[in-house]
């Protein structure tokens, strides 16, 4: 569990980045000797919505390029059939939209893009655009047999993708915060801090309010309890992406926000709790970060 103040002078705010910088590298210099140890051509990096995965996937692409290996990162969320189609299926089942599911990924796209890969070391692998919620185009790819190849997103820790990979050969790692947060009398649960995250990052870069992220996510972590948390003990690593100061950092944006949130909603008293658990917290600007810091995935800065 990371305790933190309230409040902290400028200086003292620096120091205390750096110092959550430095611990979360660290994670990242444990992940990057498992995978020279395993030396394995395919990396599956999964963990929860807002986990931190893509940062993770950069920060690893960054240190193995520093020891000359190449690295690519391909995101398994561009195999996510477009928004109508998958309307039109829940239509048809009658159910709701299941956006988190391996229902929603165009297997069959990712099959002939995997097999392209691995016989050839070429494919065009499809682009997702999350503003229109549609496949956008393709892009070309090249690798050779001694390049590592991550596979990044949530779907990466499915049955279904990993017995398709791990055939030629797989490290998988799993990415989640792990540690509570202590800020004055409010302890925060990593699900907690992860949801705020999420609120955020889905305003900041897709187009989503804070009343969107309040529906949706009882969905996203029932999804991630079904279909994402039973496989995480069996991935080869573990790395906690909490960052102490998760809550400093997201505080000034929640408040902007959550007061948006209806007073018709049923989601309106949930908005005002939190409101209320942040209500001691004194922000952190984002501008004293490092240009590499986790938090640009969720913050724009």
């Amino acid at each position: 569990m990371h305790v933190t103040n309230t409040k902290y002078t400028r200086k003292d705010a620096i120091e205390f980045l750096a110092q959550s910088e430095m611990e979360f590298d660290k994670r990242i210099d444990a992940a990057v000797s498992l995978i020279l140890e395993k030396h394995n051509r395919f990396l599956c990096l999964s963990g929860p919505s807002c986990a931190g995965k893509t940062t993770t996937a950069n920060k690893i692409t960054q240190k193995l390029a520093a020891l000359g290996k190449r690295t690519y990162v391909i995101s398994i969320d561009d195999f996510f059939y477009n928004m109508d189609y998958l309307l039109a299926l829940a239509e048809k089942k009658g159910g709701a939209l299941d956006m988190d599911s391996v229902c929603a990924l165009d297997l069959d796209a990712f099959d002939k893009c995997l097999g392209q890969i691995v016989q050839t070391g070429r494919t065009s692998l499809p682009i997702f655009d999350f503003h229109t919620h549609s496949r956008s185009g393709f892009r070309e790819f090249e690798c050779t047999p001694e390049d590592l190849i991550i596979f990044e997103g949530i779907q990466a820790v499915y049955p279904e993708l990993t017995t398709r990979i791990s055939h030629y050969g797989m490290t998988s790692i799993f990415v989640c915060p792990e540690s509570a947060i202590t800020v004055g009398n409010q302890t925060f649960e990593p699900n907690i801090f992860r949801f705020y995250r999420r609120i955020v990052r889905d305003a900041q870069y897709r187009s989503s309010d804070a009343q969107r992220t309040l529906e949706v996510w009882r969905g996203v972590r029932n999804n991630e309890d079904a279909n994402i948390f039973p496989y995480k003990d069996a991935c080869d690593m573990i790395v906690d992406s909490t960052m102490a100061y998760d809550l400093h950092l997201l505080t000034p944006y929640l408040r902007e926000l959550l007061p948006l949130v209806s007073e018709q909603s049923r989601y309106y008293l949930r908005a005002l709790d939190i409101l209320n658990r942040i209500a001691e917290i004194e922000p952190i600007s984002p501008s004293l970060l490092p240009k590499d810091s986790l938090y640009h995935e969720f913050i724009k800065f």
